[in-house]
C-alpha cells in the first residue's frame, strides 16, 4: 500500500512522516527593491519645410447695398401773383339748370289688390332743385292718397282704376325747369261670380255659436292656369260695420293660403273683397277648396246678404272657365252651389 501511495502523491508535496501527513507551506519571501527610472532620450532632428500650396478660386460677387433714405422735402416756392378779379355774380349765386329723370317710365298696377305704385324723380347729384309732381294737370300735395319721400319719390297708395294716367315730375331752380314723366297703367282684376245675376236675395241671419253659421266652403277647379288674388264676400244687409273675416284656400287637406282681418262693409255696396297676402298660382284641372269664415261677436247677430242663383260652370271675362261642386265642411254642414256667402273669385290673368 505504501508503494501505491508514493505513486499517487504529487511531486511538490513533502510528507512529514511515515504516516503520510502533508507539511504546511512556508512563508513568502520579502519583496525586491524597485529599479531606478531610466533617463529620457535625446530629441529628434527638425524636419524640412513643405512646399507652398496653390492659390484658391475667385470669390463670388457681393450683394448690392441697401439704397439710401429719401432726402428731405424741399421748401415750397414763392407764391405767384394774384389773378384778376372776376365779374360779380348774382345775389343767389350761379346755378346749373336741372335735368329731371323719372323711373320707371311705365308700370302696371291692379285695381283693388291693395298694392302701391311708386315713381322716382332724380336730378344730377351736384344740382339742387325743387321737386313737384302733377297728375292730369293737377298739382299733387302730400297726404291722403299721395306720399312724398325726401329723395323725390312719389308713392300712390292702394292703386285704383282712377289712378291710371301720366305723372309728371318738375325740377326747378334759379337756372330753369326740367320735366319728366311716367305712366301708370291700371288693370281691373277679373271676378268670376258664382251668382248668375250677381244680386242678393234677402238677408241671411247669422247667430253666435251656431254650427255652420258664417262659414261657406266649396270645391272648384279651372280649365287653365290662373292666379288667385282673393274672394268677394257678401256684406251687411243693414247698418254699416266692420266684420272679422278669415279666408282659406286648400288643395285636398293641404292649406295653401290663409288671411284674417277686419273689413268695412256697407249695405249699399252689398259685397266686399278680401285679398290674400300673396298671389297663388292655380293649376288647370286641379281641385281646390275655397272657404270663408265670418266670426261673430259674442251674443250678437248679424244680417248678411246672400244669393241663391249659383251656377255649376262659370265662364269668366278673362277666358277662364271655373267648375264648382258641392262641399261638405268638417262640421258636416253642406254648402250648395246655388247659394252661399262666397259669391265670387278674384283672378289675375294676361287679359286683366
Amino acid at each position: 500500500m505504501t508503494m501505491i501511495f508514493e505513486k499517487l502523491k504529487p511531486a511538490d508535496i513533502t510528507l512529514c512522516n511515515s504516516t503520510g501527513d502533508v507539511c504546511p507551506a512556508g512563508r513568502p519571501g520579502s519583496p525586491g527593491i524597485p529599479g531606478v527610472q531610466g533617463q529620457p532620450g535625446d530629441p529628434g532632428a527638425r524636419g524640412e519645410q513643405g512646399y507652398t500650396g496653390f492659390g484658391g478660386r475667385k470669390g463670388r460677387r457681393g450683394i448690392p447695398g441697401i439704397p439710401g433714405l429719401r432726402g428731405p422735402k424741399g421748401f415750397p416756392g414763392a407764391q405767384g401773383p394774384r389773378g384778376p378779379r372776376g365779374p360779380p355774380g348774382s345775389s343767389q349765386g350761379e346755378a346749373c339748370p336741372p335735368r329731371a329723370m323719372v323711373s320707371p317710365t311705365e308700370q302696371t298696377g291692379y285695381d283693388g289688390d291693395g298694392a302701391d305704385g311708386i315713381f322716382y324723380c332724380t336730378v344730377a347729384k351736384n344740382v339742387t332743385a325743387k321737386i313737384e309732381w302733377r297728375f292730369k294737370t293737377k298739382k299733387l300735395l302730400p297726404g291722403g292718397k299721395y306720399l312724398f319721400r325726401d329723395d323725390g319719390a312719389l308713392i300712390i297708395t292702394n292703386v285704383e282704376n282712377s289712378d291710371e294716367g301720366e305723372y309728371i315730375c318738375s325740377a326747378t331752380n334759379a337756372a330753369g325747369t326740367s320735366e319728366a314723366s311716367g305712366y301708370l297703367f291700371v288693370r281691373v282684376a277679373c271676378e268670376c261670380w258664382r251668382s248668375r245675376s250677381r244680386k242678393t236675395w234677402g238677408a241671411n241671419r247669422l247667430r253666435y255659436n251656431r254650427p255652420g253659421d258664417g262659414i261657406d266652403s266649396i270645391y272648384f277647379q279651372t280649365d287653365r292656369d290662373v292666379v288667385l288674388q282673393g274672394y268677394r264676400l257678401w256684406g251687411v244687409f243693414r247698418k254699416e260695420q266692420r266684420i272679422p273675416v278669415t279666408i282659406y284656400l286648400y288643395r285636398n287637406l293641404t292649406l295653401l293660403a290663409k288671411k284674417s282681418g277686419t273689413y268695412l262693409s256697407k249695405p249699399e255696396d252689398k259685397s266686399f273683397a278680401v285679398y290674400f297676402s300673396r298671389r297663388i298660382l292655380l293649376r288647370a284641372g286641379v281641385r281646390y277648396t275655397a272657404t270663408s269664415k265670418i266670426t261673430l261677436v259674442r251674443k250678437r247677430e248679424l244680417y248678411l246678404h246672400y244669393f241663391n242663383d249659383g251656377m255649376e260652370n262659370v265662364s269668366c271675362s278673362s277666358g277662364v272657365n271655373v267648375t264648382f261642386a258641392t262641399k261638405v265642411d268638417w262640421r258636416g254642414e253642406t254648402t250648395t252651389i246655388s247659394s252661399g256667402q262666397l259669391p265670387a273669385f278674384i283672378f289675375r290673368t294676361l287679359k286683366c
